[in-house]
């Protein structure tokens, strides 16, 4: 068993978002007479996925329905959604790119910057 202290230690997360995901229904604590939370080694592993979820974008709605799924079918619609926004934050992000090196090229060829640059990228 494990306090909510020794749980956050142990996936390096903070007490808060212990309790947070506790309240969520994310986690479910076993509870003391004192009302102390105590957590298992399926609670341990349910973090560790929790926050698998968490660092591949998916938020705390998207992980509730991937818990509660006994056959996998959400993830792997999740998995193509997660997928195609990812796919298109490259893509923006790239024409960002090109348009801060047009704007660099620009800068470094002309001294006057003019105040509307707008029209040339």
């Amino acid at each position: 068993m494990y306090t909510t202290g020794q749980l956050a230690q142990k996936c390096n997360v903070s007490i808060r978002t212990i309790q947070y995901y506790d309240r969520r229904g994310l986690l479910h604590a076993k509870r003391t007479e004192n009302g102390l939370r105590h957590y298992n080694d399926q609670d341990l592993k349910q973090l560790q996925e929790i926050l698998i979820y968490k660092q591949l974008g998916f938020n705390l709605k998207d992980i509730q329905q991937i818990i509660n799924d006994t056959d996998n079918n959400t993830l792997k619609s999740l998995i193509v959604n997660q997928r195609r926004k990812i796919k298109q934050e490259i893509k923006d992000a790239s024409e960002q790119l090109a348009s801060l090196s047009q704007l660099e090229t620009f800068l470094n060829k002309h001294s006057d910057f003019p105040g509307n640059i707008s029209g040339g990228l």
